[in-house]
């Protein structure tokens, strides 16, 4: 079963589908988010709502598209004068809305790491190593550039 359903489509965007659309934007998500639905069961389930959502809009998007499993990839166009550049490097295969979604995976955001200098106390201790105090205990004084 895929991440969305055709009445899913519907509801989100107001656009009629058929389910072999709804599997072929599936497809591309599955792509897209380097996921298939056999991981659902470890995921949250935020995560596989904004799979629905992407889904769903990617099936919309895709339906009214020429042919999108065909296209020629180019990165630029030139004729009579005008031009097209694409947005991003995938923005031939991939519907605007679903790229947002899928942009806001958990998994696909950026992360921080705490990394502590080497000797120096514990962050959770009460004179933490980033107070101000922490600063004359060092063996050379800390002095402003």
């Amino acid at each position: 079963m895929p991440w969305a359903t055709v009445a899913d489509v519907a509801a989100y965007t107001g656009a009629e589908v058929s389910d072999a659309q709804v599997f072929q934007a599936q497809a591309v998500v599955d792509l897209f988010s380097n996921t298939t639905e056999a991981a659902s069961a470890d995921m949250k389930a935020r995560d596989r709502g904004r799979l629905r959502y992407a889904v769903a809009y990617q099936a919309a998007w895709a339906a009214e598209q020429v042919d999108v499993t065909s296209r020629t990839e180019v990165t630029d166009v030139r004729q009579d004068g005008m031009w097209f550049t694409p947005g991003h490097e995938d923005a031939l295969f991939l519907a605007p809305l679903a790229r947002r979604w899928l942009m806001r995976l958990s998994w696909r955001r950026s992360r921080s790491v705490q990394v502590r200098p080497p000797g120096s106390p514990d962050p959770a201790s009460a004179a933490g190593w980033l107070s101000e105090a922490a600063d004359e205990r060092g063996p050379e004084p800390w002095v402003p550039l």
